[in-house]
């Protein structure tokens, strides 16, 4: 009795299957480390661009009222302006949507 074995497997197709495995779970973790990177970059882009924004110390919610958040230094309540008020004018310029307050707040 011979302890030789004939195997019909065919040795270029098994390692094709691996190389297609292999390929596959690649492709995965590059596409998620993209799409962590694409994320990662748009949000020190936007950052970087809302940081050119001035900040008069205190945030105004999109209806223009002004939001119970504040911090230690933030000047909101020691220039007359509580919540919820709203805000309806910016030195001379009157301001009544929330694109006309960054219109005006980015000239400043």
């Amino acid at each position: 009795m011979s302890s030789w074995s004939i195997s019909n497997s065919d040795p270029a197709a098994d390692e094709e299957s691996s190389i297609r495995r292999y390929t596959l779970g690649n492709f995965i973790t590059m596409a998620i480390f993209t799409v962590t990177l694409v994320a990662f970059l748009n949000a020190a882009h936007l950052a970087l661009s809302w940081s050119k924004n001035p900040f008069l110390g205190f945030v105004v919610e999109p209806t223009l009222v002004v939001s119970n958040v504040g911090g230690v230094t933030w000047n909101a309540q020691r220039i007359g302006l509580n919540y919820p008020e709203r805000i309806t004018q910016i030195g001379e310029r009157i301001v009544g949507s929330a694109q006309e307050y960054l219109a005006v707040t980015e000239s400043l």
